[in-house]
């Protein structure tokens, strides 16, 4: 079930709460009615049954088995998103000669948190492994951890250690772990020596607060995140031609040197070329459509009956704009901190191409192609939202049924980041 205080299950591939229920159940603990009474709680499955709280975090797989992610007492929250910290140590503990793994919440001198993981390697001593072996072993595990997790449960460092640190009850010792080092586990330090090399490193430093980034030193490796994507192109716009997108394909000061080229008034040309745009004889008729069709969406907007104070339960979700980079974005966010149903309307040729397309994109933003859980919650149609009935002329029978399967009447809302963000309930004519 989900960590929510309704109980609700979670799908198939999610990460929920486990509950134990059926003739077989205990009474309670003896003697302990207040932790009874915690942890026995009501079914909301079958009325005057109940079901038992275990506190471990599982998920149902497609193969039907259910598989044990960890205990929910390790959850916490980085950049805004919930992480169980024993999925990130089961995908590494899959790793062949990885004995054991803990992964545990660090601060740098800047205050940000850091995951780190701790690895002990079958027949592997730290002090005198060779750095080629320790580079290896690191790599091995990030790749694992690439194609298994999402960007945002990625460790920023994989630290060897020999053995645990135990407290005198033999528990883990959290606070005995290594302290964090930010060029720890990164790689062979290739410093910057060109002026472009400088430029693109110190702007690395000066967003993510952190010192000596090295030529070869991953962004989002080094814990970068979408937001800070956005200011690391501001400073960099300054003396380079660069877009978003430049940074999540090239990722290292050495990837961006070899394909940006330093141009000092590349700032300045650009604003030089939006002023003469303005400047520029507009076309009137143009204008008069664009303010005309302005005009009637903000009255269509003014018309609707919002009431987004409703406390009615979510179930299904309209997405538009999900193919760029702000709707990919919160898609994205949809899928991993949400049980929604979304619905996309994607412009395309067919439902095929449509899927394709949205797949494709959410693979180059986030560098995994959309998971099968996800994949279940998603439903695309190809439309497009710059047309009358949606791109599809008359609108056939077919659509109609498709569309209106994608979309059930009750508990649904629209999100359009094609254009203008709105979040509103739906009316139904």
């Amino acid at each position: 079930m989900n960590h929510a205080k309704n109980l609700n299950s979670v799908p198939i591939g999610a990460i929920g709460e486990l509950y134990i229920g059926g003739a077989g159940l205990g009474r309670g603990y003896l003697g302990k009615p207040g932790l009874t009474a915690d942890k026995f709680i009501a079914s909301p499955f079958q009325a005057g049954a109940r079901i038992y709280k275990t506190g471990d975090l599982a998920r149902w797989l497609p193969s039907g088995e259910l598989e044990y992610i960890g205990r929910n007492d390790f959850q916490v929250k980085i950049r805004g998103f919930r992480v169980e910290l024993g999925e990130i140590e089961t995908t590494l503990q899959s790793v062949a000669g990885i004995k054991q793994c803990i992964v545990d919440v660090k601060e740098n001198l800047q205050k940000q948190k850091r995951l780190i993981a701790y690895i002990i390697h079958d027949d592997v001593i730290v002090e005198s492994i060779s750095e080629n072996k320790r580079v290896k072993i690191v790599a091995e595990c990030r790749e694992i951890c690439n194609s298994k997790l999402p960007d945002y449960m990625l460790p920023t460092q994989i630290i060897l250690i020999d053995r645990v640190p135990l407290t005198p009850n033999g528990k883990l010792d959290r606070e005995a772990l290594p302290l964090l080092d930010d060029r720890k586990s990164l790689g062979e330090y290739e410093p910057p020596c060109s002026e472009p090399e400088h430029l693109i490193c110190s702007a690395f430093e000066k967003v993510l607060m952190i010192k000596n980034v090295g030529m070869q030193d991953d962004f989002f490796m080094l814990g970068g995140n979408s937001i800070q994507v956005v200011s690391l192109v501001v400073i960099l716009q300054v003396n380079f031609d660069v877009k978003v997108k430049d940074i999540f394909k090239l990722r290292t000061p050495k990837m961006l040197t070899m394909n940006l080229r330093l141009d000092k008034n590349v700032l300045i040309q650009n604003l030089q070329r939006i002023k003469s745009l303005m400047q520029g004889e507009l076309n009137i008729v143009d204008k008069e459509k664009s303010q005309h069709k302005d005009d009637n969406y903000l009255k269509s907007v003014k018309n609707l009956q919002k009431n987004c104070s409703s406390k009615n339960e979510i179930i299904n979700v309209l997405l538009t704009g999900a193919t760029g980079f702000l709707g990919c974005n919160i898609l994205n966010q949809l899928l991993q901190l949400t049980n929604y149903n979304i619905c996309l309307l994607i412009r395309a040729r067919s439902r095929q191409d449509a899927f394709a397309r949205i797949n494709q994109k959410y693979q180059f933003y986030f560098q995994r192609p959309l998971s099968d859980s996800y994949c279940l919650r998603i439903n695309v149609i190809n439309a497009d939202i710059e047309y009358n009935n949606l791109g599809h002329g008359s609108l056939s029978t077919v659509f109609r049924e498709q569309f209106a399967a994608a979309i059930p009447p009750k508990n649904e809302w629209i999100l359009n980041s094609a254009v203008n963000c709105w979040l509103i309930k739906r009316q139904h004519v």
